[in-house]
């Protein structure tokens, strides 16, 4: 059975490495019983694939070298991996209405100290902006990008051709990644919500970087939104592997744009089979998740040690990540926090309910949970009831019925022609999946200005910049789902909007 062998440390594995496959794991197995590889994953330095059975997965989960022996995430029982676009929920917030000349009302929001709307739901003036992306590569982890939709052309009006580059991906010898035929393509997308995310990101009119260049790495099958033709995917297990050479490749070629990746995804666990809670050390008989116990609803993020080291490994090389909290509305807490511990017992095992979800809950990602407005008079801004809380996440951003490029498929409201080209079309649509774009953007920007910043210094001027203390959270229980449970009030805020390109002085 196919397991990937995770060490703690890769200085470790060339002797790992001639034990397993020369020797085999010992006297407890078949003599000269020598492991046979399948994946050797020669982009991540942590991660191997092996052939194992159950029994020899157990004992080298013992061997102190090794970190985790896990089954692919995907394999994993109750663990799968799910979009963050939350199917439920507005320059325009109105949650009722779509038209074509709507676009992302959180460009406005995140350009403004206080909330410009007042008791309005549009506002009909100018997105002032001084950067743009140039010069920055944005790679979307998700569903595909559809290349020719107006919002990814070159110019406003839909003309000039596509940012979006069919990159090669097979090119760079990532094993498991196939040609582009494969997969019907390396472009087009399986449901609409990775054009989307990519448009508020990058759209040339519901997008912040609008001249950056753009890329996709498509981890979800499905049927074309363009075509009806089922398009395939790149294995989720080697996305970042794929990221880190794709990123790595042009420092060797001596290209220096930064590379961001934006992750509106994750794994999700559900509480099924249990039979006990242990939260904050006390554990409690349970059939069924309790708000008691902070298991606020049926799921929640789900955590895969090798997921995380690849990410991290990618993170490393210099790879900007950026991701989205989760629509579980769970608190996340950090290491050392009161309820990183908490954990429920099932038929698998023990699962931690607190921890977030693999890949976005790592260190070294921009964890991102999404805001809404309640539009009494005055309006009341908020953490979006669904969205992931907690002290791991470090910033909130618009994520409630945002425009932006998609499917001819109906959401809260349906989708509408693009007056650019009326064969592709715009929706409005909700999550911490629609958030992380918007910060996706506004970093791509903040790189095009400092193209040598590390996630530190990111995540620095996130925090240092973020308008503080406008969302609105009431008392701190598990009922309250506007509660920030501990996290910081922290709301997406860039400085750069003077018009004037020559106002950049530094």
């Amino acid at each position: 059975m196919e397991y990937i062998v995770t060490v703690a440390d890769p200085k470790v594995w060339d002797t790992l490495w001639s034990e397993l496959t020369e020797n085999g794991l010992g006297d407890n197995f078949i003599p000269d019983h020598a492991v046979p590889v399948l994946n050797e994953r020669p982009f991540n330095d942590y991660s191997a694939h092996f052939d194992l059975t159950d029994e020899e997965a157990v004992e080298l989960r013992n061997d102190p070298r090794v970190a985790a022996v896990e089954l692919q995430a995907d394999q994993q029982p109750g663990v799968e991996k799910r979009f963050y676009g939350q199917r439920a929920g507005n320059y325009d917030r109105n949650p009722y209405s779509t038209t074509a000349s709507m676009k992302n009302w959180g460009l406005m929001r995140c350009t403004q100290q206080n909330d410009p709307y007042g008791t309005e739901t549009s506002l009909n003036t100018n997105f002032n902006y001084n950067l743009d992306g140039e010069g920055v590569d944005i790679i979307m982890l998700d569903s595909g990008v559809e290349a020719d939709h107006p919002e990814f052309a070159v110019n406003a009006d839909g003309s000039g051709g596509s940012r979006v580059v069919d990159f090669d991906w097979a090119s760079l010898g990532v094993p498991g990644v196939q040609s582009s035929a494969s997969y019907g393509g390396y472009l087009g997308d399986s449901d609409g919500h990775g054009s989307n995310c990519a448009s508020i990101a990058a759209g040339n009119t519901c997008g912040w970087a609008h001249s950056s260049k753009i890329y996709s790495i498509r981890i979800f099958a499905g049927t074309s939104i363009r075509t009806g033709q089922y398009l395939s995917a790149i294995n989720s297990d080697v996305a970042f592997d794929l990221v880190r050479a794709f990123h790595l490749k042009k420092q060797a070629e001596g290209n220096t744009r930064p590379t961001v990746c934006s992750n509106s995804w994750g794994y999700y666990s559900n509480y099924s089979g249990m039979t006990s809670t242990t939260y904050r050390g006390q554990t409690y008989s349970a059939s069924s998740y309790n708000s008691l116990y902070g298991q606020v609803a049926a799921v929640h993020g789900a955590r895969v040690y090798y997921v995380d080291t690849a990410v991290e490994n990618c993170g490393a090389a210099g790879v900007i990540l950026i991701g989205a909290a989760g629509n579980y509305r769970h608190k996340i807490d950090v290491p050392g926090g009161q309820d990183y511990n908490n954990y429920w017992t099932g038929y698998w095992g023990q699962s931690y309910y607190h921890r977030g979800s693999s890949p976005t809950a790592t260190p070294c990602m921009i964890n991102v949970g999404a805001t809404d407005t309640m539009l009494t008079n005055p309006p009341v801004e908020r953490k979006a009831y669904f969205s992931e809380t907690g002290p791991r996440v470090d910033v909130y951003a618009p994520g409630t019925m945002i425009m932006g490029a998609y499917a001819n498929s109906p959401y809260q409201t349906q989708a509408v022609a693009d007056s650019r080209n009326p064969e592709y079309y715009l929706n409005k649509i909700s999550g911490t999946s629609q958030a992380t774009p918007q910060v996706t953007g506004v970093v791509a920007c903040f790189l095009q200005l400092r193209p040598n910043s590390t996630v530190n210094n990111i995540k620095k001027f996130i925090a240092e910049n973020s308008n503080k203390n406008k969302l609105a959270e009431g008392a701190v229980s598990w009922t309250n789902l506007y509660s920030l449970q501990g996290g910081a009030n922290n709301y997406l805020y860039t400085p750069f909007t003077n018009p004037s390109r020559g106002s950049i002085t530094s």
